[in-house]
């Protein structure tokens, strides 16, 4: 798939999801996965935005994450790019003066600034030529610049059952839509990348352990009681590398 191929196929599928899409983020699992991954990053790199003054969010959706880091730094400059332009539509609604959004490509876009924090949330499995998008990084940091991506676990028991899920409606010639994450990256794989691009991680792991049961609408309390137990599985040392996202703080190296 070409890279314009690839963005025109994301902003048809996320277009569709916008719908509703407040809601569906509030009542439902893959919410909760979201909420709980995000916080998870947020715990992360808090001491490090605090002093920062610029945030880029490639694949922002409606801007929730630039939302939560803003709380944390009202200062900081923040700009988010999606390809939905019903998600940046959503954001635009709920942003403050330091905020702005851009309906554009993660791939091609025209930035000339250069940011202190880049974020890109649940991109990477994404797009069509992944090298070069690390690669493209460098026209848009400066040599202190954190980045932090996060992408579908391989190795994930949920993402294993995801593939399978997908074969088989392949199989019945009714394809999921592009919505839905179809690969994932191993450890040695984002290694790897991170050296061939000539990055230095900071720190990788795997987050949200009981993973993506949909987008149907559930009591709070379960999705309480959800995170909750999320959270426990993640504390077991053996089970560390299985959640459904791995999460990669990154920098140049020196």
């Amino acid at each position: 798939m070409s890279e314009y191929t690839c963005y025109q196929s994301q902003k048809k599928a996320y277009n569709k999801v916008a719908k509703n899409y407040e809601q569906k983020m509030a009542e439902t699992f893959v919410g909760a996965l979201n909420r709980h991954v995000q916080d998870d990053i947020l715990n992360e790199i808090t001491p490090i935005i605090k002093d920062y003054s610029s945030i880029l969010d490639l694949g922002c959706g409606d801007g929730i994450f630039m939302r939560k880091i803003t709380k944390i730094n009202p200062t900081i400059l923040s700009v988010g790019i999606d390809a939905s332009d019903e998600l940046i539509e959503l954001g635009k609604k709920q942003s403050s003066d330091l905020m702005s959004f851009y309906v554009g490509d993660a791939m091609k876009h025209n930035l000339k600034s250069k940011f202190d924090v880049i974020i890109a949330l649940a991109l990477i499995h994404r797009l069509s030529d992944v090298t070069s998008f690390f690669n493209n990084l460098n026209k848009i940091n400066h040599s202190e610049t954190i980045h932090v991506i996060t992408t579908m676990n391989n190795y994930s028991p949920q993402f294993m059952l995801l593939k399978l899920v997908v074969f088989f409606f392949e199989f019945i010639k009714r394809p999921l839509g592009n919505h839905v994450a179809k690969k994932g990256f191993s450890f040695s794989f984002l290694k790897k990348l991170m050296e061939d691009t000539e990055f230095e991680i900071i720190e990788i792991k795997t987050t949200g352990f009981l993973g993506n049961f949909g987008t149907f609408k559930v009591n709070k309390y379960v999705l309480l009681l959800f995170s909750f137990i999320d959270r426990i599985i993640g504390k077991i040392p053996l089970l560390k590398r299985l959640g459904v996202f791995t999460v990669v703080i990154f920098k140049r190296k020196k």
